[in-house]
């Protein structure tokens, strides 16, 4: 039987925006207006408060219900969901929670809010050592309570497979034709810089999801000069990224 509820989570810039659009080609439909849930209310009115006492989460679950009521086939993203799973499976049974990843490398190089709002950092690009606990956090609560796990590189470089995985997960028709494809391709101009046009990445798609040895240098040693190689292993092998040799030969 089709799966019928689906809320979306995972870091910024690792494909929800795409998993969300892919999802609506199969006949369901968007909780509200914003293709983030709740748009920039989502912080002011809930999350914020829901991240630091946990007391609020009725208000949230009862704007779900008045948002869905009505419809059979739903689906709801939002990045931060991802620390919410036990929460939403318990308010709406028979739903499922599809995470999505991207190499831990790449992901911790990037700048975003989150590490100053919710992981008590002092800006949105802090040292590397303080960028791991809120990391750690949505990466542990996402891996062990998701229903289904896209990889960003898998969705844009087997990306028919991929595609294909995740219709049948949710029992739905699981064709993927060329304008779906459309929405993936090519991959420069849609989720690795941050939803915007990015510059040629020559004759090696992937070289953008690559992280050259000066930079990891620069970006895993923090300025006491903790080296948290075997953090970053540990995470790779979990999620089921291979290590950069330059990498696995440092001591």
């Amino acid at each position: 039987m089709k799966k019928k509820h689906i809320f979306i989570g995972g870091h910024h810039n690792s494909c929800t925006t795409i998993v969300r659009k892919l999802i609506l080609c199969k006949d369901y439909m968007e909780a509200d207006r914003y293709p983030d849930y709740m748009g920039k209310y989502f912080h002011s009115e809930f999350f914020k408060r829901w991240h630091a006492k946990k007391d609020n989460f009725e208000f949230f679950e009862n704007k779900v219900r008045r948002d869905t009521g009505g419809l059979e086939y739903w689906v709801i993203k939002h990045n931060h969901l991802m620390l919410m799973i036990p929460e939403l499976k318990k308010a709406f049974p028979g739903s499922v929670f599809i995470m999505c990843i991207r190499n831990p490398i790449d992901q911790l190089r990037k700048p975003q809010m989150n590490y100053e709002w919710y992981g008590n950092a002092r800006s949105w690009d802090p040292p590397l050592v303080e960028k791991f606990g809120l990391y750690g956090e949505w990466v542990d609560e996402g891996i062990k309570n998701a229903d289904h796990i896209i990889r960003l590189e898998d969705l844009l470089f087997d990306t028919k497979d991929t595609i294909k995985k995740l219709y049948q997960f949710l029992k739905c028709d699981d064709r993927v034709d060329d304008d779906i494809l459309q929405m993936i391709l090519p991959p420069s101009s849609t989720v690795l810089d941050g939803h915007r046009p990015a510059k040629s990445t020559g004759s090696d798609p992937l070289s953008i999801l690559k992280v050259t040895e000066a930079e990891l240098d620069n970006y895993i040693i923090d300025s006491s000069g903790t080296i948290l190689r075997d953090a970053l292993k540990e995470y790779c092998i979990r999620l089921g990224y291979d290590m950069p040799e330059y990498l696995k030969r440092k001591k």
